[in-house]
């Protein structure tokens, strides 16, 4: 096999006469919140591999309890201003 590589700042490329198979391997942990059913990805131009997984949307029908307070007296007396008075 020969093989011939060149190589400049910002860029690398090997040549060689006898078909080789490469591969890279990486697993990524994705959020549990992203939207798996809907996951894309593309190859871009300079070889990058762009992921896209957009967030998981919660249903609709999923209820959440909010505490509310009421204040059924005051805690202090409602008096009015002396501006007030003046009218």
């Amino acid at each position: 096999e020969i093989q011939s590589c060149s190589s400049s700042s910002s860029s690398a490329s090997c040549s060689s006469s006898a078909s080789a198979q490469m591969s890279f391997v990486q697993n990524i942990n994705l959020p549990a919140h992203l939207d798996l059913s809907r996951l894309s990805c593309c190859l871009m131009d300079d070889g990058q591999l762009r992921i896209h997984a957009p967030v998981n949307k919660q249903p609709i029908n999923q209820e959440h309890t909010v505490p509310t307070r009421y204040r059924t007296s005051l805690e202090f007396p409602i008096t009015k201003d002396d501006e007030e008075l003046k009218d």
